[in-house]
């Protein structure tokens, strides 16, 4: 499968995908090149960023209940809230793996 590379596709008003026979054209905007996604980047950058998230959020909540014997509602509250600044967090490092190829 090759892939191509539509600048200006606003202009164009075609879908972000279009597939005819073995070719798949990804429209980007602003980009001069573009390599194709292998699928053992997309698995790595994905697990880093789920690694990311995860880990904070789970040493947090067992720090809070095992070192600090804290309440029940106060470790859940601190560990969601972990997970959301973790969301906010891979959410930005996300951006930057598309963005740069």
């Amino acid at each position: 499968m090759r892939v191509y590379v539509i600048q200006g596709y606003e202009q164009i008003h075609v879908s972000t995908q279009v597939k005819s026979g073995e070719d798949l054209w990804i429209l980007k905007e602003g980009s001069n090149k573009s390599s194709p996604l292998s699928k053992m980047r997309l698995f790595g950058v994905s697990s880093l960023i789920a690694l990311i998230i995860a880990i904070p959020a789970l040493l947090v909540t067992f720090l809070m209940h095992y070192y600090f014997k804290a309440d029940l509602l106060i470790t859940v509250s601190l560990g969601l809230l972990t997970l959301f600044i973790g969301m906010g967090v891979g959410y930005r490092i996300s951006k930057k793996f598309v963005t740069t190829d």
